[in-house]
């Protein structure tokens, strides 16, 4: 395009290593490892690490596939190479806390989600959401979990409105 002078791709890799990945990337994974007591770790930004790649050729920083570079030393790990491995996410253990730490909370969660909703959630549909749960619905103890945290939060605002209301 005519007054649009390129860039290579190693300026706009520089670029996002000077802004991007500290003002966005880091900052946000930070923020999210942080919130729930995790501590995250970058390898791949380890200064050692970093200056050794970039004082690769080009052929051998820019490879296909992607990560090329890494086969060797991840080869060992067989099955567990995430080079080789199709991606995953991490699946938080929620059956594991309904069922143990957050399992005071279910017994009677549509009664009171009903009661502080003013009847916009069902006292039966939630409890029958619960109940389909515990009979072996795995699938929906992300739906159940955010029931809890749903009545957690609005006991809190109930509880700040009273507080409010009698200073």
């Amino acid at each position: 395009m005519p007054g649009i002078t390129p860039v290579s791709v190693e300026t706009l890799l520089e670029i996002d290593r000077l802004n991007y990945l500290p003002d966005y990337i880091l900052r946000k994974a930070d923020l999210c490892t942080m919130a729930h007591g995790l501590e995250m770790r970058a390898p791949f930004l380890d200064h050692r690490f970093a200056q050794a790649v970039m004082g690769l050729p080009r052929a051998a920083r820019f490879t296909a596939p992607a990560k090329k570079l890494l086969a060797g030393v991840l080869e060992p790990l067989g099955t567990d190479n995430p080079l080789t491995r199709s991606k995953r996410g991490f699946n938080p253990p929620i059956d594991g806390w309904l069922k143990t730490d957050l399992a005071a909370r279910l017994p009677e969660l549509g009664e009171r989600l009903q009661n502080v909703t003013s009847g916009q959630l069902s006292r039966d549909g939630v409890d029958a959401y619960v109940a389909a749960w515990m009979h072996g619905e795995k699938r929906l103890a992300e739906q159940v979990l955010q029931l809890v945290v749903l009545d957690e939060s609005l006991a809190q605002l109930a509880a700040l409105a009273r507080t409010d209301s009698h200073e």
